[in-house]
């Protein structure tokens, strides 16, 4: 399970909401460094967003820092705003989010970079 807490946007916009209220709920088998999962969030502009995904997480042996990638579906840029995520085509665009990470325990931090547009803050713990 993941939270996302706080967006930095690249660019300063009075339309632009920083606090995403994301929540991630990943699976990933056993040992394994694929996962799949969903998430809910308020995008840059309020609007009830949803991002349907699977990734891979490459982690350094003997070290907490990690890469993780996922790709997926992103839904929830309408109206005006529509046009904010390149190949928003009938309100569902791909996308591919990086990230770095850090993880302790069963405890992770991780800066997400939302294309050109911003970065996030995330918080998350593996049950």
């Amino acid at each position: 399970m993941s939270v996302g807490t706080h967006v930095h946007h690249y660019r300063s916009d009075p339309d632009h909401h920083e606090r995403p209220g994301l929540l991630a709920l990943d699976y990933s088998p056993a040992g394994s460094e694929w996962f799949v999962g969903g998430a809910t969030f308020r995008n840059s502009f309020r609007q009830r967003s949803a991002y349907a995904y699977t990734g891979r997480r490459y982690a350094a042996q003997e070290s907490p820092f990690y890469l993780q990638v996922t790709a997926g579906l992103l839904a929830g840029y309408r109206g005006e705003h529509r046009h904010k995520i390149p190949m928003n085509w009938l309100g569902v665009a791909p996308v591919v989010i990086p990230s770095v990470g850090v993880e302790v325990d069963r405890y992770r931090g991780e800066l997400i970079v939302l294309g050109n547009s911003a970065l996030m803050l995330g918080w998350g713990v593996d049950f």
